[in-house]
């Protein structure tokens, strides 16, 4: 019967041995994926960062695509109020003479 507890207990200990060895290998890859995941989250900020920059030229330049354009709009309402001016020179003119 002891020689059956000492088996027992051999077999018992190499489980044992065989489960310690399984949990250092797990807590090795859990320390291996948090560096990952600690690199990849830095990485996030800076991605983030960077597209943050981007919207920021992108608007600018949104702004300064639409000013040219402002100029062109006035441009344009300054030539048809000065049609209109002439136009109204004119026909006093007429009614004048």
């Amino acid at each position: 019967m002891r020689t059956r507890f000492k088996d027992k207990i051999k077999e018992l200990e190499q489980v044992n041995k065989e489960l310690v060895f399984a949990l250092d290998e797990a807590n090795v890859k859990a320390k291996e994926r948090e560096k990952m995941v600690c690199g990849y989250k830095k990485e996030i900020e800076v991605l983030k960062g960077l597209l943050s920059e981007s919207q920021k030229k992108y608007c600018d330049a949104e702004l300064r695509a639409q000013a040219p354009k402002e100029l062109r709009r006035r441009d344009e309402m300054l030539d048809e109020l000065l049609k209109e001016k002439v136009e109204i020179e004119d026909r006093l003119k007429w009614k004048i003479e």
